[in-house]
């Protein structure tokens, strides 16, 4: 999807980092952030993916340079067959149950979700984890 619409996928973790968590799970949580925002975003524009330890968790996120959330389109993420007023830049399609699917595997895991977005300038979609390490760090 990144190469169809010319968007540069940009990874970053200058670290290693454990949790305790179900692969499948979590790969699924990942993907769906990812292909949002791709599906969201412009062509010519970068999606930055990224690890990090924030503490005593350890934090994916995935900041795209779409079309951002209103605050009334922020406060209904995360909820099941949610539409909201961005659309898809490709013509791709959209259920409303993905962000609730990445919620529920979140909490499953004793994690959390969330999003910081500015109507206009893009979102950033997080999941932070439990690590069983300080700082993530694997022992």
């Amino acid at each position: 999807n990144a190469e169809r619409k010319n968007i540069e996928l940009e990874i970053k973790s200058a670290e290693t980092f454990s949790t305790e968590a179900d692969h499948q799970l979590l790969k699924e949580c990942f993907d769906n952030y990812v292909n949002n925002a791709l599906k969201y975003s412009p062509a010519e524009t970068r999606v930055i993916v990224s690890l990090q330890s924030r503490g005593d968790q350890v934090e994916f996120s995935v900041e795209d340079e779409g079309p951002g959330l209103s605050q009334d389109d922020q406060a209904k993420l995360f909820g099941k067959f949610q539409k909201l007023t961005a659309r898809p830049t490709g013509g791709e399609n959209s259920t409303g149950l993905g962000l609730s699917i990445v919620k529920t595997i979140a909490e499953l895991h004793g994690g959390e979700v969330g999003c910081e977005s500015k109507l206009g300038e893009g979102a950033r979609f997080w999941i932070r984890l439990p690590s069983p390490t300080p700082d993530g760090a694997k022992s």
